[in-house]
């Protein structure tokens, strides 16, 4: 099993495929496995690099607070582990967050940046929800019941209205051999409360995509603008009819968007 050791926390890591590098970056309470539909894909152009951030999959679950800011240095170390000099990067949601730090502190190992429905802080609503999800964890809730109340905020309309979409994730959950513990959810959630890179987009200078959703209700597609504005070489693409979660809505379609920037 790779992994290395980062601040006395052992770090989970996979790498496949051939070419340039491409640092892909979870989302909050997301392992690896997130990119299990759009990973095949990539490695057919990219050296594809993966990590399991800190409090999640196969990775260590500190019990002292980190940043944002900490996981991003956990990314650059693994570039560092692995020689891997300068790198694509993609993140989603938290890993966007996460992304953004590594392009803003390590603008030397950044190619091109991929930020997936995420932004420079993240909202009210958005802070709510996941404490509410976080309240469900603590009370031992059934897993599936709390995935059922949460999926509105995750998913579009059209992919909810399809029962067989959402027996696919449910069953993708259930089988899942490294789930999240409660002090990794916490960790991980009080990162985000402590998160912001407003000061830090300038500091930015790779090429950027921002992607967003029409109906994501976490980040909203005026979010995803205001991130673009902030940075310097950044353009907005807005997936139609798309909720907060493409890799699983439309792998196919965001990998497409992907490669056509990155190329």
């Amino acid at each position: 099993m790779p992994t290395i050791s980062a601040s006395g926390i052992d770090l989970y890591y996979e790498v496949e495929g051939e070419g340039f590098p491409l640092l892909l970056v979870a989302g909050y309470t997301c392992s690896i496995s997130k990119w299990n539909l759009m990973r095949e894909r990539l490695a057919e152009n990219y050296q594809l690099i993966l990590i399991d951030n800190r409090g999640v999959g196969r990775s260590g679950c500190p019990q002292a607070p980190y940043s944002i800011g900490d996981m991003a240095n956990d990314g650059v170390f693994l570039l560092d582990h692995l020689r891997v000099k300068r790198a694509h990067v993609v993140g989603h949601s938290m890993g966007g967050a996460i992304a953004q730090k590594i392009a803003a502190y390590h603008p030397e190992r950044v190619e091109k940046l991929v930020l997936c429905n995420t932004s420079s802080q993240f909202n009210t609503v958005c802070l709510k929800a996941l404490s509410s999800l976080l309240a469900l964890s603590r009370a031992k809730v059934d897993p599936m019941l709390v995935f059922n109340a949460t999926a509105p905020w995750i998913f579009s309309s059209h992919f909810l209205s399809n029962e067989g979409n959402m027996a696919a994730v449910m069953q993708a959950m259930s089988s899942d051999l490294f789930p999240q513990t409660l002090l990794g959810q916490e960790g991980q959630f009080n990162a985000l409360l402590t998160f912001s890179s407003k000061e830090d987009l300038a500091k930015i200078s790779a090429p950027t995509l921002i992607i967003t959703g029409e109906q994501d209700l976490i980040i909203s597609v005026s979010e995803a603008k205001d991130l673009a504005a902030h940075i310097a070489h950044a353009r907005v693409h807005i997936m139609t009819d798309m909720g907060h979660d493409p890799l699983i809505e439309d792998p196919r379609g965001l990998c497409s968007l992907v490669r056509e920037f990155l190329t």
